[in-house]
């Protein structure tokens, strides 16, 4: 088994998480920005569904996979986690604040 690291190029999708909606910003490996920030209004199915189809999009049109990454707020970001789950994203990551990642980083705890 080889110790070499490697390198995959994916889109990421950021999501700033608010209580009633979100906003959405997606970037291509480069830091090129795909569109302008989209606003996920968490009760309307309409936006859920369009945030959904512009990561999609983006996937088809730059042949790449995309990593999301939501920032970890109490409890409102776990609908649209769980939502872009359901959805096939195998892949949405949590960010966590920063006093909690240098908590985990110093004392090794989760």
């Amino acid at each position: 088994m080889s110790n070499s690291i490697k390198y995959d190029l994916f889109i990421s999708v950021g999501i700033d998480v608010g209580a009633d909606f979100s906003f959405m910003s997606i970037a291509l490996p480069n830091q090129t920005f795909v569109g302008k920030p989209f606003k996920i209004i968490h009760s309307d199915f309409n936006s859920l569904s369009m945030a959904v189809s512009k990561i999609k999009e983006a996937e088809e049109m730059y042949s790449l996979e995309s990593r999301i990454f939501l920032e970890s707020t109490g409890i409102y970001h776990y609908p649209l986690f769980c939502y872009l789950s359901d959805k096939g994203f195998w892949y949405p990551s949590l960010i966590l604040s920063s006093l909690r990642i240098a908590q985990i980083l110093i004392l090794g705890s989760p």
